[in-house]
């Protein structure tokens, strides 16, 4: 069937077979007009509305629920499926109060998605910012703070306009030397456990900092603390470092224990510079310190008791121990 009325304002149309309603050129038709609409328009489950020639832009009613054009421009979906292909310059607004679930494995945006709402993503989110720079993601309300794809499995995290710290394949980096706090005096981690090395300048005792040494010490030596902070490797002045037996002639070090054996002859034990609370020992190894003298002498300037001449030890079986004292009084017996 033909219909036309023969005017310039109404265009030809065809329908045919009970199957379409088809004007006789593109464009050449109108369904209704401004001042008369028609009410209601019902599709049947597999009906479909397109718009141009390509079927990627066809909107499908699939179960009756309601497809609607309000006021202002916009479509209207409820419990239907929304499918668009627009050019990069498209965008789609959502309204506030309406919620839309995406259950697709991949969602790719070529563009900006502004959520006013919660976003929940069951499956992969590729966002790309539609340049030959990375792909990032940021707070709309706070261009300062997001995060950026940087590199292969990077992802960059930046605060106050400036990159802080990277999450890649194995670590959490920061992006400047000595910049980012792992919590705050106020807001603290609970616990911490390493399965590795922890390297750290200084260690934290309550409110105490302690300054680390910044190389190891010699072997035997104790880190000790000046009393404002700063730790130091020092001799270790408690016990005694006790040497194997000398049958000649030797110079002790502060801390050590001389086994002295003169049976052969006599011998001399030069004491070394001391420092307040230095401590030396000597003991007569087979006891013939009666009949081949123990001879200790000061070293250079130093004094054995408040005297520069030496300590000659002629009792058999002694053992005794010289502390430093100062300057004045020098070397004094610990015990006699």
């Amino acid at each position: 069937m033909l219909l036309h009325n023969g005017t310039s304002n109404i265009r030809s149309a065809t329908i045919t077979a009970e199957t379409a309603f088809v004007p006789d050129a593109s464009g050449g038709a109108d369904l209704g007009t401004t001042a008369l609409e028609f009410n209601d328009l019902f599709l049947n489950d597999s009906g479909s509305i397109q718009f141009g020639d390509d079927q990627d832009t066809t909107l499908v009613h699939t179960d009756g629920t309601g497809l609607t054009l309000n006021s202002t421009n916009k479509f209207c979906f409820r419990d239907t499926a929304l499918f668009i292909n627009s050019s990069t310059d498209g965008q789609l607004d959502i309204d506030a109060d309406t919620e839309v679930e995406i259950t697709a494995t991949t969602v790719d945006l070529n563009g900006i998605l502004d959520v006013s709402g919660v976003l929940v993503a069951g499956g992969q989110i590729s966002a790309s910012d539609g340049t030959a720079g990375a792909p990032s993601i940021s707070n709309t309300g706070d261009l300062n703070t997001g995060f950026l794809f940087s590199a292969a499995d990077t992802m960059q995290f930046s605060s106050g306009g400036t990159a802080q710290f990277t999450m890649a394949d194995g670590a959490i980096t920061p992006v400047t030397d000595n910049d980012i706090d792992l919590g705050t005096v106020s807001l603290q981690f609970k616990n911490a456990y390493v399965n590795g090395t922890m390297f750290a300048d200084a260690l934290g005792f309550g409110t105490v900092v302690m300054t680390l040494p910044t190389a190891d010490g010699s072997a035997d030596q104790i880190l000790t603390t000046n009393g404002s902070g700063t730790l130091a490797f020092v001799d270790n002045s408690g016990g005694t470092d006790w040497q194997a037996v000398k049958t000649g002639n030797f110079t002790a070090s502060a801390g050590q224990g001389v086994f002295v054996n003169t049976t052969s002859a006599a011998i001399t034990i030069t004491l070394p510079a001391g420092s307040i609370g230095d401590e030396v020992s000597i003991i007569d190894y087979a006891g013939t310190f009666d009949s081949n003298n123990c001879t200790i002498a000061a070293n250079g300037s130093e004094k054995i008791h408040a005297s520069t001449d030496d300590l000659t030890v002629a009792t058999e079986r002694a053992a005794f121990t010289l502390v430093f004292t100062d300057s004045t009084q020098g070397w004094l017996l610990k015990n006699n």
